[in-house]
């Protein structure tokens, strides 16, 4: 069985999924993201957390999905268009 793996990097959080191979989501985790507003439209996020929480976020996924890792034969990522570190 072919699975895939997605991460979505957003504002408030990041979410990992598992697809399945007719692209059915059989797995979803979630981890929340700390934020500031040092000035009017401008949000600021710490980079190591956006990279340790995405970490945690595929392998949650993949666990509670109980797949084998094998499986996974594609990554997507998505995220907001206006990051930079």
């Amino acid at each position: 069985m072919k699975n895939f793996l997605v991460l979505d990097v957003g504002t408030t959080g990041i979410k990992g999924f598992v697809f399945d191979s007719n692209l059915k989501p059989i797995a979803k985790s979630y981890y929340w993201l700390h934020k500031r507003f040092p000035k009017k439209g401008w949000v600021e996020q710490n980079p190591k957390e956006l990279v340790d929480k995405s970490i945690l976020a595929l392998k949650k996924a993949i666990k509670i999905s109980g797949v084998p890792i094998k499986s996974i034969v594609s990554f997507g990522i998505t995220n907001q268009r206006e990051t930079t570190i």
